[in-house]
Order: structure tokens, then sequence, then C-alpha cells
């Protein structure tokens, strides 16, 4: 009767014992699961920790190209500015180029004026000499002045500078007229 007590308790036992290799050999798996989650979990993690990573440079890199285009964006209005200022100074400087421009016209044309009044004026000179030579005796002014190289036709001379003088004799009164009042504008 002990023996098969025994034996009772050794099948209980031996029972016992596969259950207990069954539990371990589940619990062995369970663990090897739970393990490779763990490895799968872990590698996720990393490639977070990677992403974040790069979120965190790629924010970094935000903010520098932020400060970079207010940087720009300032230096584009301050030569927005310049360029403005730039371009009222040549509008200014343009017209004021036009007016003196303009003042040289003046003066070359008031220039033009006085050769022409200087060239008539010696016309004018040339017959007043012409007139007081023949007025005077010849004898006392033959030395002092040259005389008329005959290749010169005085008669022609004397009808174009007779138009000449009459014209001039009416306008020579005038003569102050034809400066500029404001000479000293110019």
């Amino acid at each position: 009767m002990e023996v098969s007590k025994l034996q009772n308790a050794l099948e209980t036992l031996s029972g016992n014992l596969d259950a207990t290799k069954v539990a371990y050999l589940n619990e062995q798996a369970k663990n090897k699961t739970v393990q490779e989650q763990l490895g799968l979990v872990l590698k996720e993690n990393s490639s977070l920790y990677d992403k974040l990573a790069k979120m965190e440079e790629l924010q970094k890199e935000n903010w520098f190209l932020k400060c970079s285009l207010e940087s720009l964006t300032k230096k584009n209005l301050e030569m927005e500015q310049e360029l403005m200022s730039t371009r009222k100074c040549s509008h200014a400087t343009a017209d004021l180029l036009q007016e003196v421009e303009a003042k040289c016209f003046l003066l070359q044309q008031n220039l033009k004026d006085l050769e022409e009044k200087l060239v008539i004026l010696e016309d004018e000179n040339q017959i007043l000499r012409q007139k007081a030579l023949n007025l005077s005796p010849r004898k006392s002014l033959s030395g002092a002045l040259k005389p008329i190289p005959e290749n010169h036709s005085f008669a022609s001379l004397s009808s174009t500078s007779n138009q000449r003088f009459t014209l001039e004799t009416s306008i020579s009164p005038k003569l102050p007229n034809f400066l500029p009042r404001s000479l000293s504008d110019f």
C-alpha cells in the first residue's frame, strides 16, 4: 500500500513536473515573444528618437531661414528706399541738366547774335573809315591809312554795306537790348 501511495505521489509529482515543464516552456515562449516585441519597440523608439532629432534640426534650420528672410527683407526695404532716393536725385539732376542745357542754348544763341552784330559793326566801321578817307584830304592821311586793294570792288562793297548800314542804323540805337536782361543768371 505504501508503495502504491508513493507511486501515486510519484505520478502526481511527475504530472506536476510535466505541467511545470509545459508551463516553463510556455513562459519561455512568452518571454521570447515579449523580448522580440521589446526589441521591436526599442527599434521603433530608436527611429522615433532619430525622427525627433531630425525634427529638431529642421526646426533650427527653419528658425535660421526665418531670421535670414527677415534680414533680407530689411535689406531689401533699405535698398528700395535707397533706390527711390537715388531716382529722386537723378530726376532732380536731370531737371537741372535740362535747365542748364536750355541756358546754354540761350547763351549760344546770344553769342551767335553777338557775333553777327560784331560782323555788322566791323562792316559799318569799314564803311565809316572809307567815308572818312573820301571826305578828308588825301595828302594828310596818305601814310596813315592803307588804301583799299583794287581787286575789291568798292562799289559792290559800299552797296551791300550801305544796305547793312541803313538797316543797322535803324537798329543800332537798340544795341544794348540784344543782351539778356539777367546776364548774371547764366
